[in-house]
């Protein structure tokens, strides 16, 4: 089959960007689609992720609409953005002639209904819709997508008017190493540096709680907008001895292993990448129980501990409490183990091959 993958941009260093990469060269590459990523706002940034040779990538150079303007140029630079858009697509499809597309975020949901053709229109959710921004476009797209794709089943009982909804989640790699030291004093975090993430108040839960854990350190991986707040944060914060922030790695999933715990605070998510990637390589999470997919990847007391979002003191206990025990590290991260295999790369492209069979 022809596919395209549209995109409103691909080169941050995400976990959607990796994510989608991955889909379109396992597509390419292993099940012999012709694949074709279109991402369409200009960059100057490089594509942080490898793109394989089998996928073509074409870029339709669109200039992100400006802000720094009045209420009608705003509204100018929002159609201008949106015709663009929309010519460059259909003139990308008359070439192409696909026989499905997948669209992804804000931009997809609003191209879907107006890009035409006969080719199958495929929405991927990547966020909740209280966290996808203007997500009364979806409501739209809804009416129009011939399937919705979520990760998690929270996701998907949000859609209620599309004729078919079905919950795929990310994969992750298989780590080429896992934790086989459980009794290392040191804590990882993963994710870009901003608000949604919630790094802020892990450095502050970890200054309420030093005294209980001071032989730990905890690495924060990672870039983005508030780096240098988080980074005077901690100095501000005497922690500069026991809190790193190592920056990006090229490498993540082979990070998790010098670890014995995982922390995730985050506001909201798509499914929480990052829960994958540790489970892969044995290390207990300990996560608030984010909308959507939390709950989905950590059973609480099971391989992980799971606090009710915004409760930090559950969450500061919930870390001490498996900071202070290796047995239950231990327990659990063997358990994550276990529970891996069904978030690996080849059972996920098996519900995608699915999905792209019933079409034929």
């Amino acid at each position: 089959m022809k596919l395209i993958y549209f995109i409103d941009g691909i080169q941050g260093m995400g976990g959607m960007e990796r994510i989608i990469i991955g889909k379109a060269n396992a597509l390419a590459n292993e099940l012999n689609h012709d694949v074709t990523i279109i991402s369409a706002y200009s960059s100057d940034k490089p594509i942080c992720y490898p793109i394989d040779s089998k996928v073509r990538f074409v870029s339709l150079d669109i200039e992100k609409a400006r802000h720094d303007c009045n209420a009608l140029m705003f509204v100018y630079e929002q159609m201008r953005v949106f015709l663009q858009t929309l010519c460059r697509t259909r003139r990308q499809l008359r070439q192409i002639k696909p026989d499905a597309i997948f669209f992804v975020w804000v931009l997809g949901a609003i191209m879907l209904p107006f890009v035409g053709g006969k080719a199958r229109k495929i929405f991927e959710s990547h966020s909740s819709l209280s966290n996808t921004p203007h997500h009364f476009f979806l409501r739209l797209m809804e009416q129009f997508a011939d399937t919705i794709v979520t990760l998690t089943e929270g996701n998907a009982r949000e859609f209620k008017h599309c004729k078919d909804v079905r919950v795929i989640p990310n994969y992750t790699q298989k780590p080429s190493k896992r934790v086989i030291d459980y009794s290392a004093k040191r804590a990882i975090a993963v994710g870009r540096l901003d608000p949604v993430k919630g790094f802020d108040r892990l450095i502050r839960m970890w200054k309420n709680t030093e005294d209980l854990h001071a032989d730990w350190t905890l690495d924060i991986f990672g870039e983005g907008p508030l780096e240098d707040e988080l980074r005077q944060q901690i100095v501000s914060s005497h922690l500069t001895d026991s809190v790193r922030l190592r920056g990006y790695s090229d490498n993540i999933i082979d990070e998790y292993s010098n670890y014995s715990v995982h922390l995730m605070t985050s506001h909201a998510e798509g499914q929480g990448l990052v829960l994958l990637e540790a489970q892969a390589a044995g290390v207990p999470s300990v996560t608030f129980n984010f909308q959507f997919g939390a709950s989905d990847v950590v059973t609480n007391e099971s391989n992980g501990l799971l606090v009710a979002q915004d409760d930090e003191t559950a969450f500061q206990q919930a870390m001490c409490r498996i900071m202070n025990s290796e047995e239950d590290r231990k327990r659990m991260g063997e358990e994550n183990l276990r529970q891996s295999c069904r978030y690996t790369k080849e059972s996920i492209i098996k519900l995608w091959d699915k999905l792209l069979k019933d079409y034929s």
